[in-house]
């Protein structure tokens, strides 16, 4: 009688003990593993070290727990709707509507987390936009901007992907634009 219960007591530290085991591996492995989906890429910061420099793309990878950790950023182009409004050379105000899709270079995005940060759309995509038109815009007469308005489009489209690419590493993609006069 008293080994049976000796024997009833091992096996339930024993199953103790391994459930206690079982959760702690669990726990470590949930906490070293992260998925980076469809669309979207992550890069490592570091806590001792910064920034890792390359991104890694879908799938499941490792982190060291408590010294990195996954930073899942959207690399899918984002549709972005802007209204500058803006004065051509002889004061009529021009209200534009541009509407782009906008996405960040992969390959440059912790380049992009580090100078940035992940809100990069609301942050610099709107400014840029903003200075562009007014400067293009400020430079043309109200009859030049509607007579030339092809060529104005394509400048300021050059423009707008010159500078996003350059300075921010954003690539701009499909833009459409409309053209308004009037008061703001």
């Amino acid at each position: 009688m008293g080994s049976s219960r000796a024997a009833v007591s091992f096996l339930t530290k024993l199953a103790a003990s391994f459930a206690f085991g079982a959760a702690g591996a669990a726990s470590i492995i949930n906490t070293s593993t992260y998925t980076v989906g469809c669309g979207e890429r992550a890069i490592i910061l570091n806590r001792f070290g910064g920034v890792m420099k390359e991104s890694l793309g879908e799938g499941t990878h490792f982190v060291i727990p408590w010294r990195q950790k996954p930073i899942i950023s959207d690399v899918a182009a984002r549709t972005h709707s802007f209204a500058p409004v803006s004065q051509t050379r002889d004061l009529q105000w021009v209200n534009l509507r541009i509407s782009m899709q906008s996405r960040p270079d992969a390959s440059r995005l912790p380049d992009i987390y580090k100078t940035i940060g992940i809100s990069y759309g609301e942050n610099v995509i709107a400014p840029c936009i903003r200075d562009e038109v007014q400067d293009v815009v400020g430079q043309l007469h109200a009859d030049e901007l509607l007579s030339h308005w092809v060529r104005v489009s394509a400048v300021l489209r050059e423009r707008l992907i010159s500078r996003a690419k350059e300075d921010f590493n954003i690539l701009l993609d499909d833009q459409e634009k409309y053209i308004e006069f009037g008061v703001p």
